[in-house]
């Protein structure tokens, strides 16, 4: 049998839909929840894996997630802490039955699908879907939320729509296409339908946490509010991001024309400062912070700053980045005196790097 080597037209229009159709059902549908059907698909999995039926738990968001979990803990008829689990053994052993079902299916696909057509299937799904639920979500929520919990942290599983959406994009494309049917992958796909956001899985405790309320993303998916919190759920857990960086709730309700250019030399994060400078106005940092020109190059600046608690004043080597839009400013060693030295000592990587302003 000859093995499909390209899609063609249709089937390039049935990849997008598919993309936007798994990409909606994880970030844009909403945050209701089928608890009964999330309840039943845990249970099912835990079964399928010899695991004890777990109690199920639903939270409003992923924080919330953790803060069930800290109340179960405390509970008198519960755990005392993290050592009284196994870990995260029920969610290594469910997903790896899952896997399987993946494989099977894959073989599939493999027996009527060109490998490079396969792969670049995959690469495109990556990119589409992959990049702004996995990447641009999923990730940034976790940093967030594992600052927020502290200690008592329990990382989240990869069971629900923030993690498994490109993978089940994937496997619905081909099953779309007539290139795969398998009944186990059908019913592991409608099972995530639930709403499941993000999920802790342990011995005898799941705790399902829906999806986020309200998510404002910018063109290239990532998360993004010049106005307000970029994702929010419904129990008032909510993040600020600008471009896909986290930012502090003041630097977003507060207008650029309102913004004080010394927070640029309290921000440590480069993303952070750059986009303050962003929101502020490149001129407007370098008159308030009193830079002074030293030299000029291409378009490139060299600057010098009158920096608090600095023995010598620091210099900065200010540049648009092209692909943004945006200029940053970054430091350079207080010896150089031309542009062009500051953009050798970029190109040389010497170990002496102060920090970057933005």
């Amino acid at each position: 049998m000859k093995k499909l080597e390209s899609l063609s037209a249709s089937q390039e229009k049935v990849l997008a839909r598919c993309a936007d159709y798994w990409v909606g059902q994880a970030l844009l549908a909403g945050d209701s929840l089928d608890a009964a059907g999330a309840a039943g698909t845990i249970h099912y999995w835990y079964k399928t894996s010899g695991l004890p039926e777990p109690l199920v738990l639903v939270a409003d968001s992923p924080l919330g997630c953790q803060q069930a979990l800290g109340a179960y803990r405390r509970h008198p008829d519960g755990p005392s802490g993290p050592s009284d689990f196994a870990g995260h053994t029920p969610a290594r052993t469910i997903m790896r039955n899952m896997a399987v079902v993946w494989s099977d299916a894959d073989r599939a696909v493999l027996e009527r699908v060109d490998w490079d057509l396969r792969y670049r299937v995959e690469h495109e799904i990556c990119l589409r879907v992959g990049a702004p639920v996995k990447l641009q979500v999923w990730s940034r929520v976790c940093r967030q939320i594992k600052t927020l919990a502290g200690s008592g942290f329990e990382d989240f599983s990869s069971w629900g729509l923030a993690w498994l959406a490109d993978w089940h994009c994937y496997y619905d494309f081909w099953q779309r296409i007539g290139m795969v049917g398998h009944p186990l992958l059908r019913l592991a796909m409608e099972q995530i339908k639930s709403g499941v956001f993000m999920s802790v899985l342990l011995d005898g405790l799941a705790v399902l946490a829906r999806r986020p309320a309200e998510i404002h993303r910018n063109g290239t998916g990532e998360l993004h509010n010049n106005a307000g919190p970029a994702i929010r759920w419904r129990d008032g857990c909510e993040f600020y991001f600008l471009n896909g960086i986290p930012v502090d709730e003041q630097i977003i309700t507060t207008a650029g024309s309102k913004l004080d250019s010394a927070l640029l030399l309290k921000t440590r994060s480069p993303e952070e400062r750059r986009e303050l400078v962003r929101k502020i106005g490149i001129e407007r940092v370098c008159r308030e912070l009193h830079a002074k020109t030293i030299d000029r190059w291409n378009g490139y600046e060299l600057l010098e700053l009158p920096l608090p608690d600095m023995a010598t004043r620091a210099k900065y080597l200010k540049m648009r980045n092209p692909s943004l839009g945006v200029y940053h400013l970054e430091g350079v060693p207080p010896g150089i005196k031309t542009c062009r030295e500051a953009l050798s000592w970029r190109i040389g990587g010497r170990k002496w790097n102060p920090a970057e302003l933005t």
